[in-house]
């Protein structure tokens, strides 16, 4: 197995790329958001609460996994490892879209 970075790493997008992780976050934050975190927990130092999920997202789509994969992962996330009772699949779909149109944007 290759322990390099591709380019399809979300250490690589960030750092080789046009990709903004604030960019990533204001969509998680506006469009997914699971737990319902308001303004407040964002600004007392909260801003990275999704950043794994979506940087993973973002991998995802640059690596040309579907949309549908990555928001099945989204939900997964919310169900199993956040244990809601209740997870929005059109809100997970959303996020996905918008991170791929962001995605498709920074492309040169």
């Amino acid at each position: 197995m290759d322990s390099g970075l591709r380019s399809c790493d979300p250490v690589w997008m960030i750092d080789g790329t046009r990709i903004d992780l604030n960019r990533l976050r204001q969509i998680g934050w506006d469009t997914w958001n699971p737990i319902g975190l308001d303004d407040d927990w964002r600004a007392a130092g909260g801003a990275d609460e999704y950043d794994s999920y979506l940087l993973h997202v973002a991998s995802m789509i640059v690596c040309g996994e579907s949309q549908a994969d990555a928001a099945a992962y989204l939900i997964k996330i919310a169900s199993e490892h956040m244990g809601l009772s209740f997870v929005d699949p059109q809100a997970a779909q959303a996020t996905v879209a918008a991170i791929a149109a962001y995605a498709e944007s920074t492309r040169p």
